[in-house]
């Protein structure tokens, strides 16, 4: 039986996603491509999830130096997913339709599976456009009954500071409570963030964004159980980033701890620099340090302070053997 003309075109714009030929997709679409439907034996999965799901792949195997030549299509010269993405989008491609339901759950909401949560491992680019597009930003992602989570969650827990950013300036919720994988209680964005290895890079950017400190005694309680075996946790789960987020907290906030991190590398600094008015070393710690931001893994044989330390004392070498130059001060 001949191939219908809609499947055609469904065939040809999924080859041309699958290479990321941006020039193929937008001709497929102007030849009447329907930007929601893909080919009967891709199950009917949408256009847009499908890019989706290679971008993933494409750049988990491009990381992998023995992965076949096929899997690294997308960074190959002239491939272009995003703006395969943006002409998606532009003909209609809708911002947040799923593909299906949960596999065994059809109970559970049909958006569970919606592409922002997939934009959000893919690329920071392609997330821009999705939510410039419209996209839902506090959709709940179900995996099941006792696992969900938002965007914001996923992006904090992988320690994504671009993804997190643009989600939060876009209205995510910053404390936004879900389950993850039968916890004691429910956990938000901070929460995964402090759970998380990459989460390190995230803490300080939810704090400000005006995320509340984990309350509850059955979080520092995992928290406490966790940190014993946080070395053997190979998918970098554990407490790793707790101690740091309870100083924040004990200073009385993200603000008042920049500041007496300021205060404190400032007061390291001055006898170092003699040559430099002391006027000017606040500012120059205000432009170098990212005052607050220190959250070093538990594995480094020195804490944060003893990095900073080094730091200066580089700084201060250089300008001792005439490698800065010091602007006049009046």
């Amino acid at each position: 039986m001949a191939e219908s003309s809609a499947e055609a075109l469904a065939r040809r714009l999924y080859t041309a996603l699958e290479i990321g030929d941006a020039a193929a997709v937008r001709r497929a679409l102007a030849d009447g491509a329907d930007p929601e439907r893909g080919p009967a034996e891709e199950f009917g999965t949408r256009p847009l999830m499908q890019l989706l799901v290679n971008m993933e792949i494409a750049d988990q195997m491009n990381k992998h130096p023995d992965a076949p030549d096929w899997e690294k299509r997308y960074h190959k010269p002239g491939a272009d997913p995003v703006a395969c993405c943006a002409a998606l989008l532009e003909a209609g491609a809708s911002p947040n339709r799923s593909s299906r339901t949960v596999p065994g759950h059809p109970d559970l909401p049909a958006d569970s599976m919606a592409p922002i949560f997939r934009a959000v491992n893919a690329s920071p680019a392609v997330l821009e456009l999705l939510i410039k597009a419209g996209a839902d930003v506090n959709v709940v992602f179900f995996i099941d009954h006792h696992h969900y989570e938002t965007a914001l969650h996923i992006a904090s827990r992988l320690g994504l500071v671009q993804q997190a950013v643009a989600l939060l300036a876009a209205g995510a919720d910053v404390n936004a409570e879900i389950q993850w994988c039968g916890s004691l209680s429910p956990r938000t964005p901070l929460d995964q963030a402090i759970r998380h290895e990459p989460g390190a890079r995230v803490c300080s950017l939810l704090l400000r964004a005006g995320a509340t400190f984990p309350q509850s005694p059955a979080f520092y309680l995992g928290a406490a159980i966790g940190a014993t075996c946080r070395v053997r946790n190979s998918r970098g789960r554990g407490t790793f980033n707790l101690a740091y987020v309870q100083k924040i907290q004990k200073a009385g906030g993200i603000r008042p701890y920049e500041a007496l991190v300021k205060k404190s590398l400032t007061a390291m600094l001055e006898p170092k620099l003699p040559q430099i008015p002391k006027e000017i070393i606040p500012t120059i710690v205000e432009f170098w340090a990212h005052a607050g931001d220190y959250c070093m893994p538990f594995c480094m044989p020195f804490g944060p302070e003893t990095l900073v330390r080094r730091g200066l004392e580089q700084i201060a070498a250089r300008v001792a053997n005439g490698n800065v130059v010091v602007a006049s001060h009046k």
